[in-house]
Formats: structure tokens, sequence, C-alpha cells
């Protein structure tokens, strides 16, 4: 997947929030990533891909100062609440 859907799903999925300390996990934010090509009827790249094309703005924290946001956001929580349960 070109660096541009990345940095396009960085910004359609996804929140700063430095003040507190819940963040997306690094699990998660890949699963936000599938729910948000889903939405988007894109064919996701690899999870190597997906980190290589993130890491450069997200850095390999795992508190990475982000949250979730937008249609990709309800579709992961929902396609998620299995887990919840």
């Amino acid at each position: 997947m070109p660096q541009n859907d990345y940095n396009q799903f960085l910004d359609e999925s996804t929140t700063h929030d430095h003040t507190s300390g819940n963040t997306i996990g690094r699990a998660n934010l890949y699963g936000l990533y599938l729910s948000w090509c889903n939405v988007n009827n894109h064919h996701p790249g690899t999870e190597r891909s997906f980190w290589a094309g993130v890491t450069p703005r997200v850095g390999r924290s795992h508190n990475n100062g982000l949250r979730m946001k937008g249609l990709a956001a309800a579709d992961f929580i929902l396609n998620s609440r299995h887990l919840l349960i």
C-alpha cells in the first residue's frame, strides 16, 4: 500500500491525545487499520508493510498518543464486541 494511504488512514481514523494514558495499543492500531480498509474498500497491506508505513509518524512506543475516531473506529468497535464480553 502506498505511504499516502497509511497517512490518510492516520488522518481519518486517529487523533492525538497526549494528555490521557488511554491510547490505542499496537494490536488495536492494526485492527483499526483493517477496519479502515474495510470501510473504504481498500485491500489492506501486510502487517509488516503497515508498521513500516506508520512507524515514522507514530513511533514504536505502546503509548503512541493516539485515539480512535470516525467510521473505522465504529467498525472496529462493532467487530470487536465479542472480545468485550
